[in-house]
């Protein structure tokens, strides 16, 4: 039995995974009433038998690895352990100690790995992992703030990172389930699933008004340009190279312009 659940535990890379396994494990090594594994993140539990009301738990252990403890275990039943039942629990606690260590580095790892440092939105890489999960036909816009260039060399660097945090704070403010990314630069994206086209540049358009009223770089409004395209039987890469080109079009009729993809 404590070779299977190793190999389960070494097997188990998701950290909601690992913890409601530890559980079930311990549970059915012990023959307890009830375990709970309880994390900096979460708390898990499985509850063999509705039996321990409000009584505290008979057993707690904390999970340690080098870098320190990564969570603690508390069991239920009505009789201590009995030494083999210690020697096991400590080998399942360990391998469960480690594959949440693991998980958890695996995580922070992901999570920097895909968002953009400076204003929390998904990255280029985490926006093209969102927009392939999206399913159905669905619009994309590309903004590009307009004359940023200007803002940097006149107010300099550290007003130009407001604006794009201020920006991407009111991007976020839109539709539940709209996919927002910093694209690259002072770029940013946004997909609106079930939304044709001209319905996405009229909320960009509404998005744009409360940027010109919310957010200014000294004392001038900022404006950004927009292009907007279909995503549908052609593909992402056609819509972004779409949008692409509806952006630059945008770009050479003025600040402020939105436009769809012909």
């Amino acid at each position: 039995m404590l070779a299977d659940a190793s190999r389960e535990l070494a097997a188990t890379v998701d950290t909601h995974e690992l913890g409601d396994l530890t559980c079930r494990l311990v549970c059915r090594f012990l023959g307890a009433d009830a375990v709970e594994l309880q994390t900096a993140e979460s708390t898990y539990r499985h509850v063999e038998r509705h039996t321990i009301d409000d009584r505290g738990p008979e057993g707690f252990l904390p999970l340690h690895t080098a870098i320190g403890r990564v969570g603690a275990l508390r069991w239920w039943r009505s009789h201590p352990l009995i030494e083999p039942e210690e020697q096991g629990l400590a080998v399942i606690a360990a391998r469960a100690a480690i594959g949440i260590e693991h998980a958890i580095l695996m995580d922070s790892t992901e999570a920097s790995a895909l968002r953009d440092p400076l204003t929390g939105l998904l990255n280029r890489a985490g926006a093209l992992h969102a927009l392939g999960e999206i399913r159905g036909p669905f619009s994309i816009a590309l903004l590009d703030v307009d004359n940023f260039k200007v803002v940097n060399d006149r107010f300099g660097q550290a007003e130009g990172d407001r604006v794009l945090e201020r920006l991407a704070q009111v991007l976020l403010q839109g539709r539940f389930g709209d996919v927002v990314a910093r694209w690259g630069g002072e770029e940013f994206l946004v997909a609106l699933p079930g939304a044709e086209p001209e319905g996405a540049a009229n909320r960009l358009r509404r998005v744009l008004e409360r940027i010109q009223d919310t957010v200014r770089s000294g004392v001038a409004h900022v404006t950004f340009s927009c292009g907007v395209a279909s995503v549908g039987a052609d593909g992402l890469d056609r819509a972004l190279a779409d949008a692409d080109r509806a952006l630059y079009m945008a770009k050479r009729e003025g600040p402020g312009t939105v436009r769809t993809a012909e």
